[in-house]
């Protein structure tokens, strides 16, 4: 019986650590903040691409051993061994040649690098998709500041890891980035809002739909299609307004009548659970107009 456990468990800590890339279908809205939309087809809000694609949304962690580098996970589970037993004639030989024969182990940097990851806790993949004939992997981990991203190719001795070299004009990588970290993207017709005005200044209470989703208030007579009022649920950012409700899936918003009139004389309210650099039409079809007392 205590046999049969055993063969269980590791069959499903090996099934649980496979990554297998799926064709996806990516959709990313026109508005969205820091899209690149050097492809954007005239007339469309949303740039589309077709492309394998991984997403760990349960941060599985990795298993730090050696194992056969066949796979994308195989491959993970033994850098991540490299770093943390500190084996650094392990971690040269994950290297594409090119990147072995550059590789300097007794170079103070490489060291210093190194030696800071081993200390790393519960390191996970976070997306990955296919990349110039090869794959890009970001994976995080507690103890690292930033995520990491590499980018690994399938050779005849397995996934090895390739210097990355992205094109500054090359929008994939760019908005691949941005996907994983927004998608997916909703847009809600808001709730109205409680309006009260107290001198020059109005308080506006208002039930969102989802934790950290974003409200705009902006006007369609407004040229400047960036000029809105944007406020963002419990969510510390560096913008002009903020949400004075510490209850979650609710905000709190306190403008000066002077604001609104700089924004044109109708005006509309909106919900996004993403950041927007400006209002195209197909995400005001979900907007409302916003009725000041």
């Amino acid at each position: 019986m205590m046999l049969i456990i055993l063969l269980l468990l590791t069959f499903f800590l090996n099934a649980v650590y496979a990554i297998d890339l799926v064709d996806t279908e990516v959709s990313l809205p026109l508005g969205l903040y820091q899209l690149d939309k050097t492809i954007l087809e005239q007339g469309k809000f949303e740039i589309n691409y077709k492309l394998k694609t991984y997403q760990n949304t349960t941060k599985t962690v990795i298993l730090p051993k050696v194992v056969s580098t066949k796979s994308i996970d195989g491959f993970m589970s033994t850098l991540v061994y490299s770093y943390i037993k500190q084996d650094p004639k392990l971690f040269k030989k994950l290297l594409s040649p090119q990147g072995a024969k550059k590789l300097d182990m007794n170079s103070e940097k490489f060291k210093f690098s190194f030696d800071y990851l081993k200390k790393i806790k519960k390191p996970h993949i976070k997306y990955a998709f296919e990349y110039q004939k090869g794959v890009i992997v970001s994976w995080s981990a507690i103890g690292l500041i930033t995520d990491r991203i590499i980018y690994l190719r399938n050779t005849n001795a397995g996934y090895k890891m390739f210097e990355l070299s992205v094109p500054k004009d090359d929008h994939l990588f760019w908005n691949m980035g941005l996907y994983f970290k927004n998608a997916p993207f909703e847009i809600h017709t808001p709730q109205m809002p409680k309006i009260k005005k107290i001198g020059t200044k109005y308080k506006l209470n208002i039930d969102v739909h989802g934790f950290k989703n974003w409200l705009f208030i902006y006007a369609l007579d407004n040229k400047n299609k960036s000029n809105f009022i944007a406020v963002s649920d419990n969510y510390p950012n560096n913008k002009p307004y903020k949400d004075y409700n510490l209850i979650s899936n609710a905000i709190e918003l306190k403008v000066d009548s002077n604001d609104f009139k700089r924004l044109g004389k109708k005006l509309y309210i909106v919900e996004t659970n993403f950041f927007l650099e400006s209002i195209p039409k197909n995400i005001h079809k979900k907007a409302v107009p916003l009725e000041l007392p």
